[in-house]
């Protein structure tokens, strides 16, 4: 045995001083991401450096905490503070997300149960929140959480305000959008407004009900009926119960039920179901449709098509006329202009659903939202058909250019 070999660690001792598993060991070199100091040509047994002993370690506390390996490799390869602060505080965004859908998946379960045992007493449900929508369930966890960032033990009316601002979809938000309330100009109003005056939301009134199931509107009603800053706040916007009343009729069936969502995936379409090229349009969408204004599919088409953008190459490949659909995008967003995009915004959720359809559970991409778009029965997916862009001919242009390497 050289000099070399003698001060290397086996692969079982250098296990035992890091803490992670042989088989752990063997994983990560078989993906490159902890490369053994020397292999026994004759016998492939792995030997370690001590000086890898610091770098499994970190290993081991990145994994320990759930976080990808190729998330673990790229701070490996750069593990400057701004990195590591970055990527640790998107994951947190993920791990709170799966939190939110543990708690649907509950509810879904406590549904079951009740179906399964038909309890004839609201009394015997063994967990209330089983009658919420997955939707209102998602924004009462949020709710608790914001309420807990600011000191509280339960959630208030203003922290369930703030966090139905964040979902444009849900059948709360619509209805405070067809009142002429911007989602966030909403959350500015309800961040400055002092909460030490709140009381725990009241949702006895709404367990008495014989409503099934409640929804985020339900909620809404609910705040407007408790006494405090945020009715407070709510009137000054001009919304009351008469307001929502009229306008639960008026809207009519855009707010007959929460969105259906994706199987599997997480309600609000968070950052983390995109690839990073479809986040970017997404984000080129909302910069069109303005820091407060709403995305329509308008919009994302748009950002798909323009110079660069991910869409232009493929419909052009298919012999599709992105100038006229792009005029039409022109065209329709001009003649929106001075009209508040609520149907349009909404349609936006149905193409995501369709993105989200079409990766077949796997990550939404670019093509995916140009092919959804192409599906939908908006005025966008009009146009790309119109044009020739629909959506077999683009499954197969797509399918073309993954197999040609592009």
């Amino acid at each position: 045995m050289t000099v070399r070999a003698a001060s290397l660690l086996g692969i079982g001792e250098f296990a035992r001083r890091t803490g992670l598993s042989i088989k752990q060991l063997r994983s990560y070199h078989r993906v490159g991401l902890l490369v053994p100091a020397e292999i026994d040509d004759r016998t492939g047994y792995r030997r370690y450096a001590s000086g890898q002993v610091q770098v499994a370690v970190v290993i081991a506390r990145l994994r320990s905490v759930e976080l990808s390996l190729a998330d673990v490799a790229r701070l490996l390869s750069d593990p400057s503070p701004d990195a590591v602060g970055r990527t640790l505080a998107v994951h947190r965004e993920v791990l709170g997300a799966r939190i939110d859908s543990a708690r649907v998946a509950l509810a879904r379960l406590d549904r079951i149960l009740q179906e399964e045992t038909a309890m004839a007493s609201r009394s015997a449900d063994r967990n209330l929140w089983a009658r919420f929508s997955d939707s209102a369930v998602g924004r009462l966890g949020r709710a608790q959480e914001l309420a807990e960032e600011r000191g509280l033990e339960t959630v208030t009316p203003l922290s369930l305000l703030e966090a139905i601002s964040y979902a444009e979809e849900s059948t709360a938000m619509w209805l405070l959008i067809a009142a002429g309330v911007k989602p966030a100009a909403l959350r500015e109003r309800v961040m400055a407004a002092s909460s030490a005056a709140e009381e725990r939301l009241d949702l006895d009134p709404l367990f008495q009900s014989e409503v099934t199931p409640l929804e985020t509107r339900h909620l809404l009603f609910a705040i407007v009926d408790a006494a405090g800053p945020a009715a407070e706040l709510l009137a000054d916007l001009g919304v009351d119960r008469e307001v929502l009343e009229r306008l639960q009729v008026d809207v009519g069936r855009s707010v007959v039920a929460e969105p259906p969502q994706p199987r599997g995936r997480q309600r609000m379409y968070g950052k983390e179901m995109f690839s990073d090229g479809a986040w970017a349009v997404i984000l080129r969408a909302q910069k069109r449709a303005g820091r407060d204004g709403l995305v329509t599919p308008e919009h994302l088409a748009q950002a798909l098509l323009a110079d660069g953008g991910p869409g232009r190459a493929l419909v052009g490949a298919i012999g599709g006329d992105v100038l006229l659909i792009l005029t039409a995008m022109d065209r329709i967003s001009a003649e929106r202009a001075d009209v508040e995009a609520r149907a349009p915004s909404r349609q936006v959720t149905e193409v995501l659903h369709l993105a989200a359809q079409e990766t077949g559970g796997g990550e939404v991409g670019e093509q995916h939202l140009l092919v959804a778009l192409a599906l939908s029965e908006t005025e966008a997916g009009r146009a790309l058909r119109s044009s020739g862009a629909v959506p077999e001919t683009l499954r197969r242009a797509k399918e073309g250019r993954r197999a040609g390497g592009s």
